[in-house]
């Protein structure tokens, strides 16, 4: 876990470099233990998606990622605004090959919520962890 997260910590800073660190993103982890297992990048994928397709320059609207484990579930949760665009499609290809990944991985024994609302898209992400 402790690798994961340091994985989608070192993405965004490489995101905020590139831009000057004039992005708004905020990275709420409030677990770090190491002894805890996930697949690997398997949450890389949501936050490359809000970092490429959301508003990231406004300090109003801010990327928000959040990341917890209680009771042995993982909570994961990424929140994004976004300028509409025409013929975009919130289920492209790399989502449907998520949630192969977990159907596989954690059968009827997880929850991915996807929604996309008023310009703004978030998605809902739970998997037991041990």
């Amino acid at each position: 876990m402790k690798s994961e997260i340091e994985f989608l910590q070192n993405y965004i800073d490489l995101f905020n470099r590139r831009f000057d660190r004039n992005s708004f993103i905020e990275f709420d982890c409030s677990h770090e233990n190491s002894q805890t297992k996930i697949p690997s990048l398997l949450l890389i994928h949501f936050v490359e998606n809000a970092l490429k397709h959301g508003i990231s320059n406004n300090p109003e609207k801010p990327i928000r990622i959040g990341l917890e484990i209680e009771n042995n579930q993982l909570f994961f949760k990424v929140k994004n605004h976004f300028v509409e665009q025409k013929n975009y499609d919130i289920s492209g290809i790399g989502y449907k090959n998520i949630e192969k990944r977990l159907q596989f991985l954690y059968p009827k024994n997880h929850k991915l919520t996807v929604d996309k609302n008023q310009n703004v898209f978030e998605v809902e992400l739970m998997i037991p962890v041990k």
